[in-house]
């Protein structure tokens, strides 16, 4: 393993165990998410600093706010990050409903709030929002059912693309027929519209992704059909190839393997997400810490994906939960 990785690897590990001390009661799915966090910023996550943010936070923000529930952790953690904690929240708080009256309530688009001001174009962060929504209701116009608060962040994103709305939408139309072996329409639109962010052409990112996933699959790694699809396309996107990132996934996933949380029978994370999680991690080797537009894009489309399928994952174990309760 390239000393990078390795280096990557043990500093999740060391910030995962601080945020799950930080973070007890919190749903253990969320603990990844907020290490990521850290290490996007290539910094190690301090327990002082993060409990007085859980305290800004709450201050500042509603008992029924979308900063709370799944969005609080790793709020709380970029909060704990800014030299100016309260005023970041408010700040984001601020943004939150500008974003809110665009496109309603979503706890993704709490984070984004949050990591918006990165961006480029949110020096004209009207514009970009009007742009946003012309992408996000010519989506929804095609998938009403499946389409929410998660294509808004990435209509977001998307916004900041020359081309026209219509070849946007087109585009990830496309890209979203080629996968359909890949996933529901949900778990799909969003890899689509995450491949569709990339200008490179649609067959070379659908290869590249199928390439991916399939290759997973026959080193006898565990990869899902749902929400975490997205994550290997935004790796899809990158200009390594195939087989490297193949080899670095699988070399962080067997890493994670004996480490607290990833093994024993009373593991927090299971095989598939231990892949996703290696997966997420390795797109952090490959993108350099620092402010530059491309850097901005490719963290915030991590982070929404991991805290989408963080969301996921806790509505199904509460769905199973609920069932277990009526048997």
């Amino acid at each position: 393993m390239r000393e990078s990785l390795k280096r990557i690897c043990d500093d999740y590990n060391t910030n995962r165990e601080v945020i799950g001390n930080c973070f007890k009661w919190e749903y253990s799915v969320v603990h990844p998410l907020c290490a990521y966090i850290y290490g996007s910023n290539g910094k190690m996550a301090d327990a002082d600093a993060i409990m007085k943010s859980k305290e800004i936070v709450k201050n500042n923000s509603g008992a029924f706010s979308s900063f709370r529930g799944s969005a609080f952790a790793p709020t709380t953690c970029l909060v704990s990050l800014s030299a100016d904690p309260e005023g970041e929240i408010k700040n984001a708080v601020e943004t939150n409903e500008l974003l809110k009256k665009a496109f309603g309530w979503s706890e993704y688009l709490s984070l984004m709030s949050m990591m918006i001001k990165k961006l480029e174009g949110s020096n004209d962060l009207d514009k970009l929002v009007a742009r946003g929504k012309e992408i996000f209701d010519a989506i929804k116009a095609k998938h009403k059912l499946v389409t929410g608060g998660a294509d808004a962040v990435m209509s977001l994103l998307l916004a900041m693309k020359s081309q026209s709305v219509e070849d946007i939408v087109n585009e990830s139309e496309e890209i979203m027929a080629e996968l359909k072996d890949y996933g529901t329409t949900g778990s799909r639109q969003t890899a689509a519209l995450v491949l569709t962010l990339s200008d490179k052409p649609a067959a070379e990112k659908c290869s590249r992704f199928k390439a991916l996933f399939e290759g997973l699959r026959e080193r006898g790694k565990k990869y899902r059909r749902d929400e975490s699809i997205a994550l290997l396309a935004s790796l899809a996107v990158s200009d390594i190839e195939v087989d490297t990132l193949l080899d670095d996934i699988c070399e962080v996933d067997d890493e994670l393997a004996d480490k607290k949380g990833y093994k024993g029978i009373t593991a927090s994370y299971d095989r598939p997400m231990r892949s996703m999680h290696a997966a997420m991690l390795v797109s952090l080797d490959y993108t350099p810490v620092g402010s530059d537009d491309e850097a901005a894009v490719s963290n915030i489309t991590a982070l929404f994906l991991v805290h989408q399928i963080i969301v996921f994952s806790i509505e199904m174990s509460v769905a199973m939960a609920n069932m277990t309760l009526f048997i």
